[in-house]
């Protein structure tokens, strides 16, 4: 079937067709031929019979609910409401990010205190290892010869505070 005989048959003027047709080339994605397949016709038939039935429908919306592809406008009560669902949304996310960026920054503060306190450690272990160090010569010196520490107390008696101090 050709646009003038589709035209013909749906009771309108032929440029009417040729408007209608490429909004259906719109929706489909289809190129349109000279020669209109069965199904064009078929869904341009159902189109204009659904917008004779419904006078206020606007022919594309027509051809949509026939090619299942409408979709009905939101009432705007239901856009007022998503919209004051986005904004609480987007304050809340706000609030993670502010929490995220306070979380960064105390883990920063903790990683620096670490590295102090690691620094600290490194300088009394090396405080520790001078004493240690101190403490070994001066115990060579006393034992004379780097023995054990028992010897180096042999025949020292444990000094008692006076009140432990044994009767004599």
């Amino acid at each position: 079937m050709i646009r003038s005989e589709l035209a013909e048959i749906l009771g309108v003027n032929p440029s009417v067709v040729r408007k209608w047709l490429l909004t259906y080339s719109d929706l489909t994605g289809q190129t349109i031929e000279t020669r209109l397949d069965s199904q064009t016709v078929t869904d341009m038939q159902s189109a204009r019979a659904l917008a004779l039935a419904q006078p206020g429908m606007a022919f594309r919306e027509a051809l949509e609910r026939v090619l299942g592809t409408y979709t009905a406008p939101v009432p705007p009560a239901s856009v007022v409401e998503l919209m004051g669902r986005l904004e609480t949304l987007d304050t809340a996310l706000a609030r993670v990010e502010d929490g995220q960026d306070e979380l960064q920054a105390s883990q920063g503060t903790m990683a620096e205190q670490l590295e102090r306190m690691a620094e600290q450690v490194e300088t009394v272990t090396a405080q520790l290892e001078t004493i240690t160090e101190y403490l070994r010569k001066i115990f060579t010196r006393r034992t004379g010869t780097g023995g054990t520490a028992d010897s180096a107390l042999a025949g020292n008696e444990p000094v008692r505070p006076a009140e432990q101090a044994l009767d004599r």
